[in-house]
């Protein structure tokens, strides 16, 4: 059932077992606290008697009486469906729309041939490894040169350091230098 607040006209959905309950209801939207009002039941209406009621007779009356069943309402016979002749035609079909073709494309000397989806996947493929493995080459390559210019800075500036750091004297003394 849907309800609304009564403060800021905010509408929710809530099931009628909830309300039935008459609880109060909060609203999410300005927190205003209300008990809402059902709306009322539908008035339920009575079956009518099955049988209409009999009529009683005196009991001398009923004795004379010759009692007759009354007439079957004349119930019309239900239509019985009827087929079309069998030389009959079938019923027309809309006819149907034969399947739309993509524009023919005019191809020049210059352009290629469309490619098959499936090579043009493979071609991505070893061209984006060709890619990678040389982007790889050459991080590898940096990475030994600034090795060995790490390296080769320890060589040529050992005294420089040892004279700021004293203990890297005892490693260049073990190493022989």
């Amino acid at each position: 059932m849907d309800i609304a607040c009564p403060n800021c006209a905010a509408t929710y959905r809530v099931p009628e077992a909830l309300l039935a309950q008459g609880k109060p209801l909060r609203c999410a939207a300005c927190g205003e606290t209300w008990v809402p009002e059902l709306p009322p039941a539908p008035a339920v209406e009575e079956a009518p008697p099955a049988e209409p009621p009999v009529a009683e007779i005196p009991a001398a009356e009923a004795a004379s009486a010759v009692v007759e069943a009354p007439a079957p309402e004349a119930a019309a016979p239900a239509p019985e469906p009827t087929a079309p002749p069998p030389d009959a035609p079938p019923p027309a079909l809309p006819p149907e729309t034969p399947p739309v073709a993509p524009p023919a494309r005019h191809a020049s000397p210059a352009s290629p041939p469309p490619l098959n989806p499936l090579v043009l996947q493979r071609r991505t493929a070893r061209a984006g490894g060709r890619r990678r493995g040389l982007a790889l080459g050459f991080a590898w390559a940096a990475s030994l040169a600034t090795v060995l210019l790490a390296l080769a800075g320890l060589v040529f500036y050992s005294d420089v350091i040892a004279a700021a750091w004293p203990p890297f004297a005892r490693v260049t003394t073990l190493l022989g230098g």
